[in-house]
Formats: structure tokens, sequence, C-alpha cells
């Protein structure tokens, strides 16, 4: 089942647990707000859970998916673009790309590098994996 944020517009209940995941390092999900950007054709630019800096954004909607606040906002509205605010999340990013850019178990973990090739010992991929089966 897709969640519709705005008009033809639909993400996918497994970018909901992916960012979760992304986010969820040592703390309890509830501790997050989380910003989905967007251009003007409504796909996702980026995600952000520093919310201090989306004070002034246009706020579309908001969407409570799990504890976890999901804000959508339209990028092209955005005065000020500072570098390193946003995670980037592209919806085409393979699991690969997204595990590599985001693993919460980059520093605890040296079973892989940056770019590399996951090995069966990768904890962030058995995660993912088990919701990929579960679809």
């Amino acid at each position: 089942m897709a969640v519709i944020l705005s008009d033809g517009f639909k993400f996918n209940n497994r970018y909901y647990e992916i960012l979760n995941l992304l986010l969820n390092k040592k703390k309890g999900l509830n501790k997050y707000k989380i910003a989905l950007l967007l251009n003007k054709t409504g796909n996702i630019k980026g995600v952000s859970n520093d919310l201090k800096t989306l004070e002034n954004y246009d706020l579309i909607k908001s969407v409570d998916k799990n504890g976890v606040k999901f804000y959508l906002i339209n990028i092209e509205r955005i005065k000020r673009y500072r570098q390193g605010i946003f995670i980037r999340v592209k919806i085409s990013d393979t699991l690969n790309q997204l595990i590599f850019s985001h693993c919460p178990f980059m520093n605890e973990c040296n079973n892989c590098s940056k770019g590399g090739e996951i090995t069966g010992n990768c904890k962030f991929y058995e995660i993912i994996s088990k919701i990929e089966q579960k679809k």
C-alpha cells in the first residue's frame, strides 16, 4: 500500500522503512522528525532530520508514520541551501547505494568499505533484506 503525499506522488512504505533504519541509530524513532524535500515535479530531492533549517520552507503536508513525522516540503521555495544539510535519498538508489551512503553501522563495523562489496556480515544489509522479503 502506497501513501499519497501530494497530487500523483506515491511514497512507497518501503522507503519509510529504509528511512527509519537510516535514522534509527541508538535513539528511539519518536525523537526524529524528517522532512522530505521535493522538486517541482514531485520527485524526492532528499531528506533532512534537521528541522531548524526547515522553518521557512513551504510545508505541503505532514504524515505520521509509525511514530515518525514526515514533512513534505517544496524544495523550490528554499531560500538558503547549505552543503551537508540534506541526506540524499533518491527513489532510484539501489540498496547498495543506500547502504554505502547511509549505513548507521559504518563506524562500528569493519566488514566493508564505502563503495566496496557487501559482505555476508553486513548488519544493515540483513535488516533491509528482511524488509525486501516481506514484500
